[in-house]
């Protein structure tokens, strides 16, 4: 697997602007102590230790990436793929976290993930280059961007300055697009990641339903969670119960 991203460091204690100095420094402790751990090959100690920082409220896809690859060296491949999504969609643009996702895929038996590409993400090409905070940041800048032209086209109305409003708000335009495309493709449907060795996956949700196929650990599939059971939807159309117990789920 790839190298071990320490970076998060600085990234965790940036979301902390009213943390006190001696919590700084405990956060920086514990993040050392499971880099550590993580480097000297004690990978349950390192799981326990990220855990334990994930648990104070810290969302960070570099904290992601770390447990992804520890939870991979102790052969747990559900909830390493589990935070290797979760870190893809916090930061989409790293290369290391797709490679080393799709690595994990490929050593599961059902080797599912939901569907990368359709007429309309490859129309709007750019939206799985964003995570959906910095699409809603450049679509809020664009926004800004095209009032300030508006205004300044109020006390300078020439033409230069009338196109530069226009390209803003066709910019802008497209933004709102891909926000929505991202939204409805990447965000509407909640991801779950099988983490059990095998499941039934069953007609409807009660015990005694009919059996309809199995599915085996990191297998990832859109759920719907309602009580201890959850309905899953394959791309390829198949849909079934399960209890909730043995699915993983992306809640970002």
């Amino acid at each position: 697997m790839s190298r071990l991203y320490i970076l998060f460091l600085t990234l965790a204690l940036s979301f902390m602007p009213n943390a006190s100095r001696a919590g700084e420094d405990d956060l920086t402790m514990r993040i050392n102590q499971g880099n550590e751990s993580f480097l000297s090959g004690k990978f349950n100690d390192a799981i326990k230790t990220y855990e334990s920082i994930r648990a104070d409220g810290f969302q960070n896809g570099y904290l992601s990436y770390n447990l992804g690859n520890a939870y991979f060296r102790v052969g747990n491949k559900g909830k390493a793929i589990l935070n290797y999504l979760e870190a893809q969609s916090l930061l989409p643009r790293e290369e290391e976290i797709r490679a080393n996702l799709e690595f994990a895929i490929r050593k599961t038996e059902d080797r599912l993930a939901p569907e990368k590409e359709n007429i309309v993400t490859s129309l709007l090409f750019w939206i799985n280059d964003l995570s959906f905070k910095e699409h809603i940041h450049l679509a809020l800048a664009l926004h800004g961007l095209f009032w300030l032209a508006m205004i300044l086209l109020y006390y300078r109305p020439t033409s230069a300055v009338d196109f530069t409003r226009k390209a803003v708000l066709g910019l802008f335009m497209l933004s709102i697009c891909g926000l929505g495309a991202r939204y409805y493709f990447n965000e509407s449907k909640l991801k779950g990641v099988v983490l059990e060795n095998a499941i039934q996956v069953v007609s409807g949700p009660e015990t005694s339903a009919k059996t309809l196929f199995e599915l085996h650990e990191g297998a990832i599939v859109y759920t719907e969670k309602q009580g201890e059971w959850c309905k899953i939807e394959l791309d390829s159309g198949k849909t079934g119960w399960t209890h909730a117990k043995n699915i993983g789920f992306l809640e970002l």
